[in-house]
């Protein structure tokens, strides 16, 4: 992800942090710099798209 990001390409977020969230979810684990992160990188790359 963060040569992705370095390249202005989009990240794989949805399956890497997306799948670490749901499995703290699984477990009853809190993520909430994780879900942070999450947010922080779909809205980038949401801008990505519409370059």
């Amino acid at each position: 992800m963060y040569r992705d990001l370095r390249n202005g390409a989009p990240a794989e977020v949805d399956h890497i942090l997306g799948d670490f969230i749901e499995r703290g979810a699984a477990h009853g684990v809190v993520t909430p710099f994780l879900k942070a992160a999450f947010v922080n990188l779909r809205i980038y790359q949401a801008g990505l798209r519409k370059r």
